[in-house]
Order: structure tokens, then C-alpha cells, then sequence
């Protein structure tokens, strides 16, 4: 292709040289560049044999630029004259529907597709991750103070032992703000679990104290472990992206990570009626 020709002629300082000579000077004999450039025959010979798209050679062999040839003299020139400028690269501004956008994408992969939830990374899904925890110690807050401080424990207690346990095992150079992000993020179990209860409590639908019955055993023994295996994936793979490892690595990182967290609320006593994973 012509444009490899053109950047092929100039990738070296001495075939610069002879571009410019023979643009600025004329056309010129052989003799005359070899003893112009100071060289030896063989080193023109092996350039020159490089610059044939770009030079024109007479029955006199006098050499002169051809069409490709003046072209790459065109670009040297412009190269001479951007170097003397300062040179600052132009951002993109995001535009507010891409910021939404992928605020968007963020959220609905929690729900449908996890695997790909926690590669998004941009200032949206930055948002949802707030907005999640922003949500969750809200409604937590509604039970009260002991109610706040203990989901405030679970999720730091989550996120500390996922990446103590990552950079543990395996030695991973583990972000302990992509883990806070991704995990607040894999909250929104533990917030749809804490809305439920405060529907509940509130009694906006009146019913009598067998069907109330039947909603809290429903709750507690279909919702609530169907919620604890989506915050388990949620997990999963936030813990896969948060650290780099692979999904049978990250597996077992969630796996002792839940285990342990189930542990400590037992022995602390924490409510199992507003946290997802103690049921």
C-alpha cells in the first residue's frame, strides 16, 4: 500500500535525510548524495534500494522524489512543525445519556445477568454502587440503631474478609475499593429483604394473624434463602472481577467469606429476620 511505502521510506533518519535533500536541494546525482551524506556506497545502495516507491531515478541516474516521495516530504514538514507545538490530547466529554446508560446496564445485570454486573466500572455503575448503599443504611435505619450498626457490620465484615481472604490464599493484589464498590453494589438482596420487612411492618394490607403467619414462614424459608443464593452469586462474581481470579478461586473466597460471616452473626446475635445470609 502506498501509506506503508510512505512510512516505510521515513522510518529511518538517514532516508529523512535524503527526502529532504532531494525536496529542498533538486533532483541529484548518486555521487552527489553519497558524498552529501557522508557514506559509505554499500549503506545508499541498501536505503536507497528501501526508498523505491518514493524516488524517481532518469537515464542519467539522477534521483528525484516521486508522487509517494513529495508526500512523505509533506509529512516530515508537518511532523517538524506539530513537534514545536505544545500537544494536548482532547477528552470526550461523557455525555449524560452514556453515564445513564450505564447506571442502567449496571443495575439490570444485577438481575439478569450477574457475570457480567461488576465489569462495569464507569462513573454509573459508581453511582448505583451508591445509591445501593445509600438505600440499604437507609431502610436499615428504620429498625432502628442496632438494626443500622448490624448491616453496617455484615457488609464491612463481607468485604474485609473477601479481600483478606483473596490476597491470603492467593496472593492477589487485591483493591479494597473495587471490593467496597462491587460489593455494595451485590447488596441489593439484603435491600429488597429489608423493604419486604418494612412493608411488612408498616400494615399497609390488613390480614389476620394466620395469613400474617404464613407471609413470615414464606418469607423466611422461600424468599429469604432464594435472596441468600443471589447475594451468594452476586458475590461470586464481584469477587472474580474485584480480584482478578478465576471463578473456581473466587468460589472458594465467597464460600469461607459466607461461612465465616454466618459464624460471627451467630456467636454476635444478629437478627436473622433482616439479613440475608443468617436465615
Amino acid at each position: 500500500m502506498e501509506i506503508d511505502a510512505v512510512i516505510d521510506g521515513i522510518n529511518h533518519e538517514l532516508r529523512r535525510k535524503i527526502i529532504l535533500l532531494l525536496a529542498e536541494r533538486g533532483p541529484m546525482k548518486y555521487s552527489s548524495l553519497l558524498a552529501e551524506l557522508g557514506i559509505q556506497s554499500g549503506v545508499l545502495n541498501y536505503h536507497l534500494s528501501k526508498m523505491e516507491p518514493l524516488l524517481n531515478k532518469d537515464q542519467e541516474g539522477v534521483y528525484s522524489l516521486s508522487k509517494n516521495g513529495i508526500l512523505a516530504y509533506r509529512l516530515l514538514n508537518f511532523l517538524r512543525e506539530e513537534i514545536k507545538k505544545p500537544q494536548r490530547l482532547k477528552k470526550t466529554p461523557v455525555s449524560s445519556w452514556a453515564f445513564l446508560s450505564e447506571a442502567g446496564r449496571s443495575f439490570f445485570d444485577l438481575s439478569v445477568n450477574p457475570r457480567k454486573a461488576f465489569t462495569h466500572k464507569g462513573k454509573g455503575a459508581a453511582l448505583v454502587s451508591f445509591c445501593m448503599g445509600g438505600l440499604l443504611f437507609l431502610v436499615s435505619a428504620f429498625w432502628g440503631v442496632r438494626a443500622l450498626t448490624e448491616v453496617f457490620l455484615m457488609f464491612i465484615g463481607a468485604v474485609i474478609l473477601a479481600v483478606g481472604l483473596s490476597v491470603g490464599i492467593y496472593g492477589v493484589k487485591a483493591s479494597l475499593t473495587s471490593f467496597t464498590m462491587s460489593f455494595l453494589r451485590a447488596q441489593l438482596p439484603e435491600l429488597i429483604l429489608l423493604f419486604i420487612r418494612v412493608l411488612l411492618s408498616l400494615n399497609l394490607i390488613v390480614i389476620g394473624e394466620l395469613e400474617y403467619s404464613l407471609v413470615l414462614i414464606g418469607i423466611r424459608y422461600i424468599i429469604q434463602p432464594a435472596l441468600a443464593l443471589w447475594m451468594f452469586i452476586l458475590f461470586l462474581f464481584a469477587t472474580k472481577e474485584s480480584a482478578d481470579l478465576d471463578l473456581s478461586k473466587s468460589f472458594v473466597v465467597v464460600i469461607l467469606t459466607v461461612l465465616i460471616l454466618r459464624m460471627l452473626a451467630k456467636m454476635l446475635g444478629l437478627s436473622q429476620e433482616i439479613h440475608v445470609l443468617t436465615f
